[in-house]
């Protein structure tokens, strides 16, 4: 409904214009009224009302001028003067300049309703050429949108030259240069609910937490076709800024979504790479690095430094570089070997690749017994089938080169397979396979528990370094071990169950326990010397963490039962 403000000092007119039966047609609300223009101001600024009628001619501030402030003030709304026959002149005048329409008293409805619906269809007007323009430009940003992303698209297949992407991107005024950039890997997973439709609308509203996250950053372009994967590259000059911007985006992200929905994102991002030919390499790395994902689990953030720090190789079947969603992982030899055509799957060996990182180390001869069925069942050729067995053993061999490890297939191996397979020896040939299986599983096993076991070693050592210095803080051990400060913050409270802070005040805490039972230092001497600033501080501290004050610590006062360390 279009709300109208009325202002008239004459008490007769006001009213017979608040009277008037066009307020119950449904078309137009009175929003408000006042008689002068000076009260009207702080009113019309309160209502907001689309139509002004107002006379001319009033004390204090007469309509001229009222119109006048109005139209500069709020121009969208729209004035209708009111004159008597006296003030013609001046209702014309205002005509020529700001006002759409005037009325001679005495006023009737009839009249009113006229140019009021004569508003109407101005602001009608310019509503919809509003929606128009708008919409032409959300086309436009939409459009300019869609070509940036078909950009970078582009970029991360490492197809199109760098010269032709500049060139490209002037042509279309996108800036996409930058020194160095990053790319990462978003793949929502589902939570528990197995209901589609739910799970659809978990999907989204991580979407558009994702999209609100990023939504007026020009340092980050949000690439994804569907619900199911979101590619983001980040760019800037400073490569270790670009390192500290991706992470925090990437961890807020990840917070937010598994705050707000049931779903959990696995998160991997690629390196800092240099010049736009590097998008490419940072999202093939972002892609290795998701793959590691039994190492370090789907609720981590995987970094290429984490897979780098503890020496993990490449994926068996990883995706070339050049072409990441075109060469399928885990072809076997058996399967590509030319002029044959393998009636048993040759997949098989894959699924084994597959369940050596995600499945149980109990389950190795069953996943033996099972992949020599399946060749059994699958061919007669003496021939194809040593060409699939040998084949396993390599994609095993490969397997422990994933996981850091020394290749396995040694001549010397290989040598006593082809014994047992010249002696057709079926119950050797298991044992050697599930032997070469269960050897896996336990470097697999080993790596896992050691993910970030150099990392923590090494922060902590830091802190028991430079625990005494009082500046010190989360940011200086994420860069003395080279990982970015929210990186750092969730891997070390993961790994420790504790946070940085406290284990920061536990290992100054302990440190000021020893001086004070090995020591005749003042407890304020022993402040400074484990880091704070504040003696003051550093007594409440100590009390809250061990139930005493320093002097009855040193005393050997017992602490209360209250469960303080």
């Amino acid at each position: 409904m279009i709300k109208v403000f009325l202002v008239e000092d004459e008490i007769v007119a006001r009213e017979g214009i608040r009277e008037s039966p066009l307020w119950s047609l449904g078309e137009f609300e009175l929003a408000g009224e006042a008689w002068d223009g000076e009260m009207a101001l702080p009113l019309i600024e309160e209502t907001r009302p689309d139509i002004l009628v107002t006379d001319i001619k009033m004390p204090f501030m007469d309509g001229l001028e009222l119109s006048r402030i109005v139209r500069a003030t709020y121009p969208w709304i729209k004035i209708i003067v009111i004159s008597g026959y006296e003030e013609f002149s001046l209702a014309r005048r205002a005509i020529s300049s700001s006002v759409i329409d005037y009325l001679l008293k005495p006023i009737c409805s009839e009249d009113l309703l006229v140019v009021l619906r004569k508003a109407a269809d101005i602001i009608e007007t310019e509503a919809r050429e509003r929606e128009r323009v708008d919409d032409l430009g959300r086309r436009a940003r939409s459009g300019a949108q869609f070509m940036a992303e078909r950009l970078y698209a582009d970029l991360l297949t490492g197809l199109v030259p760098s010269a032709e992407a500049i060139e490209r991107a002037k042509s279309l005024s996108i800036d996409i240069l930058a020194r160095h950039y990053m790319v990462a890997v978003i793949t929502p997973l589902p939570g528990e609910t197995r209901d589609p439709a739910r799970r659809y609308t978990e999907y989204l509203k991580a979407d558009h937490i994702i999209e609100d996250a990023l939504e007026g950053n020009p340092s980050v372009v949000r690439i994804g076709s569907d619900l199911s994967k979101t590619i983001l590259v980040f760019r800037d000059d400073d490569p270790e800024r670009l390192g500290s911007f991706g992470y925090s985006i990437c961890h807020s992200i990840k917070y937010e979504v598994e705050r707000k929905t049931s779903c959990t994102l696995a998160i991997s991002i690629g390196g800092v790479r240099e010049r736009v030919q590097g998008i490419a390499e940072s999202y093939a790395q972002a892609q290795s690095a998701g793959r590691f994902d039994y190492i370090f689990g789907p609720e981590q953030i995987i970094g290429i430094a984490d897979t780098q720090r503890i020496k993990l190789g490449d994926p068996v079947g990883s995706p070339s570089p050049a072409a990441p969603e075109t060469i399928q992982s885990g072809t076997t030899l058996a399967g590509a070997l030319p002029g044959t055509a393998l009636s048993f799957p040759a997949r098989s060996g894959t699924e084994i690749i597959e369940t050596l990182r995600r499945g149980q180390r109990q389950d190795a001869g069953s996943l033996v017994d099972g992949f020599l069925s399946g060749i059994d069942a699958g061919t007669a050729s003496p021939l194809l089938r040593c060409h699939a067995i040998v084949d396993l053993y390599v994609s095993i061999a490969k397997f422990f080169g994933e996981i850091g490890g020394a290749a396995e297939a040694t001549p010397k191996d290989l040598v006593a397979l082809e014994d047992i397979l010249a002696r057709t020896d079926r119950a050797a040939l298991r044992g050697f396979l599930v032997s070469a299986v269960d050897r896996a599983f336990c470097q697999r096993d080993l790596r896992r528990e050691d993910r970030y076991g150099d990392l923590i070693d090494r922060a902590k050592r830091c802190i028991a370094e430079r625990y005494a210095d009082p500046d010190f803080s989360l940011n200086a051990v994420a860069e003395a071990v080279n990982v970015s400060p929210s990186h750092f913050s969730t891997i070390f409270s993961g790994e420790t169950r504790v946070t940085f802070i406290e284990y920061l005040i536990r290992t100054r805490i302990d440190k000021a326990k020893e001086r004070l039972k090995t020591t005749s230092m003042r407890s304020s001497e022993i402040a400074y010397e484990v880091g704070y600033k504040d003696p003051h501080y550093f007594s409440y501290i100590f009390k809250a963490k061990t139930g005493m004050s320093p002097t009855e610590f040193r005393e050997g006062k017992p602490a209360p039962a209250s469960g303080h360390a």
